[in-house]
Order: C-alpha cells, then structure tokens, then sequence
C-alpha cells in the first residue's frame, strides 16, 4: 500500500510540474508577442513622425513639405516646379543668360513650344528688346504658382511678364498646354516631362 500510495503521489506531482511548464511557456509566448507589439508601435510611431517631415525637393532645387503623400500628389508637385522653371526659362531673363534659358525651354518642350519661341524672335518683338535694347524681363514665383490651374496632364496659367528698362511695360501672358512623361534624355530637361499642345496669348496691358 505504501509503494502504491507513493506511486499516487509521483503521478500528481509530475502533473503539477507538467501545468507548471506550460504555464511558464505561454508566459514566454505572451511576453514575446508583447515584446513584438511594442517594438512594431514603436517603428510605426517613429516612421510616421519621419514621414510628417518629408520633403520634396525636385531637380529645381525648389522644396515642398510633405505629410503622407501619395504618388499622385507627388507627381503634381514635380509638374507644377516643373511648369514654374519652364516659365522662368521661356518668360525670365537678360541679355546674358536670355539664349541660355531659351535653350532650356526648347527641351522643355515639343514643336508647339518652339513655334511660339520663334514668333518672339521676330525684330520688336520682346527677345529683341532684351538682347539688343539690354532690358530685362521677369515673372512673380508665387503669382505662377497660384494662379497654375493643372488637371491631370492639362494646365493653363494667366500671369504678368514685366519688362524693365528706361520704362516698364507689363505684358499678360496665357499659356495653356498638356504635360507627357518622356525618357529625361537632356540635361535641360531631366525630369520625365514635356510640354505638347502649347498655346499662348501674349498682350501688352
């Protein structure tokens, strides 16, 4: 009877010490998953106050905050810096970098934009103006930018072109247009983007 009553009692002990390691190993498991919870909020707390700080700095060298922004967004901000700079190249310049810019804006663009380009070499025409009377000609950033109007691929732009010298001369300018994404194969236009059915309204005010 002793050796069976021993014997009952080994049983119920190694039972106890069967429910004792499994409760230690889910208290492991637990501590383990909790321990991965905590490491992925972290990560994930860490990466969306990194993202909150992005910015997006183009080709340009101009800078656009960022929070959360799609690749949509994105794309619209690199074509409207990218309309910007075309603006600057085609409307803004002096005699010293005025066939600088307009090279640039030649790569910026397709034939439609060249045929405009062209028009404006004519005598009295504004490039003559610049070049051969030394004026300088300039456009507002902020005034380009606000009054862009870009859906999808199309924009149309209303702006003021100054013309400076002895007097100055204000010009509307309405340029209206749709944007391509192309192979960047120039290193006036490294971007992906070209301007196709370009049209513009010039007129002194």
């Amino acid at each position: 009877m002793e050796n069976v009553e021993g014997l009952d009692t080994y049983v119920v002990d190694v039972r106890a010490g069967m429910l004792k390691n499994k409760l230690i190993v889910w208290s492991a498991v637990a501590l383990v998953l909790l321990s991965i919870a905590a490491a992925v909020f972290i990560a994930l707390f860490y990466s969306s106050k990194a993202i909150d700080q992005i910015r997006i700095i183009d080709r340009q060298g101009y800078v656009y905050s960022s929070t959360i922004i799609n690749t949509n967004e994105a794309t619209e901000l690199q074509m409207r810096a990218f309309l910007l700079n075309f603006c600057k190249r085609c409307y803004q310049f002096d005699k010293n970098n005025i066939e600088k810019n307009l090279n640039c804006a030649l790569a910026m663009g397709d034939e439609t934009v060249s045929g405009y380009i062209e028009m404006h070499q004519q005598p009295n025409d504004i490039y003559h103006a610049v070049k051969g009377l030394g004026r300088v000609a300039t456009v507002n950033d902020t005034e380009i930018l606000d009054n862009l109007q870009l859906l999808n691929n199309s924009f149309s732009l209303l702006f003021t072109q100054e013309l400076n010298g002895a007097t100055t001369q204000l010009y509307s300018v309405m340029i209206t247009g749709n944007i391509i994404f192309i192979t960047p194969d120039s290193v006036d236009n490294p971007n992906g983007f070209c301007i196709v059915n370009y049209t513009e309204t010039y007129q002194q005010k």
